[in-house]
């Protein structure tokens, strides 16, 4: 997901937000001291959020060394400033931010993959901070933690090509806000023109073994991998 959400082309609003690697005077503190704040989605929300989400957690853990807890809480303690992620509409926590206006989504509701990222002080009562990542559909959501990783230096080719981030003690994001979308593809997809030859095969012995239990198909793609190669 996190390679499609690259390739992906949109109409993007110039981010006024981005990511640091010290603290600034208004920014959000996504990792520091050994610490990560922590992610929230609502349990109700799409499974591709939850997805998105642990691998957002991830993301700051290769990058900081320290990773958060991602929880379905539907409260949070006082005084933490934790980072809350959800789909318009499928979302406590966002549905809470629009009714009270701590969020703008007229830019962003009932649109295609679209995402909004804000850094809101005081979102409630005894939360001084948090950073929120909305979207139109469970897409956009998603592709907005994918945006924030990205900004943190995390290369979509992380677990293809072992990419590893650079690593920083201190991660936050300055204080603002974005809106990206909608895409100017609006279906989009990946094609590797070697998927005979070199992907299946190997995925037959190491990855989807269940997907080639029959023997004859995976010699049959062996044998001709090793007529090609010879």
């Amino acid at each position: 997901m996190a390679l499609v959400a690259v390739c992906m082309s949109s109409k993007a609003l110039a981010l006024p937000l981005g990511v640091v690697y010290e603290a600034m005077k208004g920014s959000f503190t996504l990792a520091a001291d050994g610490k990560a704040a922590m992610v929230i989605v609502d349990n109700d929300d799409a499974e591709v959020v939850k997805v998105a989400a642990e691998m957002f957690c991830d993301d700051i853990e290769m990058v900081s060394g320290a990773k958060p807890v991602l929880s379905v809480a539907t409260t949070v303690v006082d005084g933490s400033r934790p980072v809350l992620v959800g789909t318009i509409g499928r979302s406590l926590w966002i549905d809470r931010f629009v009714k009270t206006g701590k969020i703008d989504v007229s830019n962003v509701k009932g649109k295609w993959e679209t995402f909004g990222i804000a850094v809101v002080d005081k979102p409630f009562k005894g939360i001084p901070q948090a950073l929120v990542v909305y979207g139109s559909d469970p897409r956009g959501t998603s592709y907005g933690l994918m945006e924030l990783s990205r900004m943190m230096g995390v290369s979509p080719w992380c677990w293809w090509a072992d990419v590893t981030p650079r690593k920083h003690e201190t991660v936050c994001v300055t204080r603002g806000a974005a809106v990206t979308g909608p895409p100017s593809v609006k279906y989009r997809g990946l094609f590797i023109n070697d998927e005979d030859w070199g992907l299946q095969p190997w995925a037959a012995k190491h990855l989807d073994k269940d997907a080639f239990a029959d023997a004859n198909i995976t010699c049959c793609y062996t044998d001709s991998y090793q007529r090609y190669r010879n």
